[in-house]
């Protein structure tokens, strides 16, 4: 038992030291997205008075940002340099995992602190069962994204797999007016719905963020296994 638990410890070390190699890859690009989202979101605001859109704007902001470790080491070259630091590729696969759930929920801690700025600015009466509603929505969505997107860049490398990470985006393009004619058309249902989470908003928010937590380990999975075959 000993001897697992230090296997372990050593196994989850060289996963975290990798999450913070990412880390540190797209420091400079995460301050200039920061400074970039504060630029944007206030004008949003102002001109939309729509606070709780800015959740899933940093939320496209993080998915984007969840691709640079793929491009920056493919232009790069960085993952000859990974086989010098005798890292797995399952090692490789969970670190950049965690660097990419770390990066979701900060951009949503970042979606609530602009959020509350908002309310600060427009002095509207923030619901704070709505606002936890849609931070968790914001995050929902984020990592079904990125459960989406990260078995391509295992798979086929930043540039080819990029083509098939546009496809959520079409997805949701497509889906959102198709769910509006639906909501048309089963009104009643709709409303029923609508009325559950709204009295149960924290519920329904930890029901999706286990949703979520699921379908991301079951990409993580899915990316491992393609990585470990991935031809060279």
């Amino acid at each position: 038992p000993t001897r697992r638990s230090s296997d372990l410890h050593v196994i989850m070390e060289k996963v975290c030291k990798f999450a913070k190699l990412d880390l540190f890859m797209v420091k400079p690009y995460l301050k200039k997205y920061m400074l970039l989202l504060f630029a944007v979101s206030i004008p949003v605001i102002i001109t939309t008075k729509n606070i709780y859109m800015m959740s899933f704007i940093a939320m496209f902001y993080g998915v984007i940002m969840v691709s640079y470790p793929f491009a920056l080491s493919e232009k790069n070259n960085i993952e000859n340099f990974y086989g010098t630091l005798s890292l797995k590729k399952r090692n490789i696969v969970n670190g950049r995992y965690i660097f990419t759930l770390g990066t979701m929920i900060f951009f949503t801690i970042l979606s609530y602190i602009i959020m509350i700025v908002g309310n600060v600015i427009l002095k509207q009466g923030l619901e704070y069962s709505e606002l936890l509603f849609v931070l968790v929505t914001g995050f929902f969505m984020s990592l079904i994204l990125v459960s989406l997107q990260l078995p391509a860049y295992f798979k086929l490398g930043y540039t080819k797999g990029k083509i098939f990470t546009y496809v959520p985006f079409f997805v949701i393009a497509i889906g959102v007016p198709l769910l509006g004619s639906l909501m048309g058309e089963s009104t009643e249902k709709f409303k029923a719905i609508a009325a559950y989470i709204e009295n149960n908003p924290v519920m329904v928010s930890i029901f999706l963020i286990l949703c979520g937590l699921l379908i991301f380990e079951i990409s993580n999975i899915v990316s491992q296994r393609l990585y470990i075959n991935r031809t060279a």
